[in-house]
């Protein structure tokens, strides 16, 4: 046992280092290489250490020391024309406010790809009273699997679309007509955790995770500051560009999860993870072009953010076939998976800021969102004997999920639009290790916003800016996931399954 469990303790000292990961609108479905593979089905299958994300109850099954590194690269691909809606009309122009004869360019997501991670082992530390009472210990460490910036242009050349960014010196540049939404943010969770899984009952598995979390965000967008009045709301000469750092000290979260397997051809699981709120405390600074740095005091000043993270309730049921020898030999698994994102009503935030004397009254942000559903659908095939002391496994999937963001209330900072993705992947076990490689990828709905009710900011006179979110909106999601697992000390013979039912 000196090789696994030296390889666990180098694990464990990765785990406590620094790390980042992401969390966004709030999430993509899933985590892990051969979960994400298979559409995000894998509630009820969860039969690599990666099951702290979905059902840490099922880990108990796992025998001896298992540990899992898999990582998804995310590339997004987001494009917002916006348009000013006049509802005496009825129609919709593509000018500027300020400028009726320059079109207001699309604009693109400028980040590139962002490599969202996540590492777990499950072990009974060699020790035979743990293996013999079913109790495994848990520790993992991940994030919210999704891009973690989101940074649109703040100056493009004029009349060339999409916009080409430039700067404010470019004498012919123009403003992003996205700016009043979101021009940057950036948004860094990750969930350091350890817990138990237990087997009190041959089949049936109970366990949980407790999760620390860390957030940080840094967001820049532009409010308008000196004018107020209809025809000076978009006028650049009066934006007052703001720049939030800020990060959480401390909240907890966690996830609780069960496992059922009453025949050898089918199992159950199910979890629930705990919602939490999050208040985060930094600083804002305040710019403006017309050079009036003097009439903001404090600059920077104090601010805190405050929402909450929804609770996630997941259920599963699989069909497993089995060859001769009791290995599997394919299966397929249906997930509902419920999200409470209804608790997303806004961004709260307070600050101390002044301009020219007068106090910011109103920074808040609407969200308005709803409570989500998802059905995952997915399945694994395995390819027994073709390697020696291994096999070879084919997954593939894909998933619904119903709209978090009532059309209204469209912005650029999550974007929880109806989608529905296709995945799947390829995995070779040998011996002790176990490497998957697989793609996914993600549609979104277009839409189409008229009569959005998200406003322009305007902290010294709320709330008289314009509405500044209609337009047309368009999201494509691509992933590539690889993930490399090994098991240890188990007792099995290559190739047999850790089951409780197999003939």
């Amino acid at each position: 046992m000196r090789r696994p469990l030296s390889l666990f303790s180098l694990v464990a000292a990765l785990l406590l280092a620094p790390a980042a990961a992401s969390a966004g609108g709030f999430t993509y479905p899933g985590q892990g290489a051969d979960a994400l593979s298979r559409g995000g089905a894998f509630t009820a299958r969860a039969d690599d250490p990666s099951g702290i994300f979905y059902n840490p109850g099922a880990l108990a099954r796992l025998k001896g020391t298992h540990i899992v590194l898999s990582g998804n690269v995310i590339w997004e691909d987001i494009r917002f024309q916006r348009l000013v809606y006049d509802a005496s009309t009825g129609k919709s122009s593509e000018f500027y406010p300020q400028k009726p004869t320059v079109k207001m360019p699309e604009v693109q997501n400028q980040t590139g790809p962002f490599l969202s991670p996540i590492i777990g082992a499950s072990t009974d530390l060699g020790l035979d009273l743990l293996d013999r009472i079913g109790l495994k210990l848990l520790i993992g460490f991940y994030g919210p699997h999704t891009h973690n910036t989101r940074d649109f242009p703040r100056w493009c050349k004029k009349d060339v679309t999409p916009c080409e960014p430039t700067t404010s010196d470019d004498a012919d540049g123009v403003t992003s007509p996205a700016r009043y939404d979101t021009g940057y943010i950036e948004m860094l969770v990750t969930y350091p955790s350890v817990g138990l899984a237990w087997e009190p009952l041959p089949g049936l598995r109970i366990g949980g995770v407790f999760q620390m979390v860390y957030v940080n965000v840094s967001i820049e967008t532009v409010v308008t500051g000196i004018n107020a009045a209809p025809k000076t709301r978009e006028d650049e000469l009066s934006d007052l560009d703001i720049r939030v750092d800020s990060s959480d000290s401390f909240s907890a979260t966690g996830v609780i999860g069960v496992h059922w397997a009453p025949m050898s051809f089918l199992e159950w699981g199910a979890s629930v993870r705990i919602g939490y709120p999050i208040e985060t405390d930094g600083t804002v600074a305040v710019d403006s072009k017309m050079g009036i740095h003097n009439l903001v005091d404090p600059n920077p000043a104090s601010i805190s953010i405050a929402w909450r993270m929804p609770w996630v309730i997941r259920s599963g049921a699989r069909f497993i076939s089995r060859d001769d020898k009791g290995r599997e030999r394919f299966d397929v698994e249906l997930d509902f998976v419920y999200e409470t994102t209804s608790e997303m009503d806004k961004f709260l935030i307070e600050t101390d800021a002044k301009f020219g004397g007068t106090a910011f009254k109103e920074l808040n942000q609407d969200h308005m969102w709803k409570d989500t559903w998802s059905l995952r659908f997915g399945g694994s095939y395995q390819l027994w004997d073709l390697i020696p002391d291994g096999m070879l496994r084919v997954n593939l999937g894909g998933f619904y999920e119903s709209e978090a963001m009532p059309e209204e209330y469209t912005r650029l900072d999550f974007l929880p639009l109806a989608r529905w993705g296709v995945g799947g992947g390829l995995g070779v076990k040998w011996r002790w290790l176990n490497l998957t490689v697989g793609y996914m990828h993600i549609f979104h709905d277009k839409r189409t916003v008229e009569g959005s009710k998200i406003q322009q900011m305007a902290p010294l006179n709320p709330p008289v800016g314009s509405m500044i979110g209609d337009g047309n909106l368009a999201v494509d999601i691509d992933m590539l996931i690889i993930g490399l697992g090994a098991s240890f000390g188990g007792g099995e013979k290559p190739g047999q399954p850790t089951c409780t039912f197999c003939p």
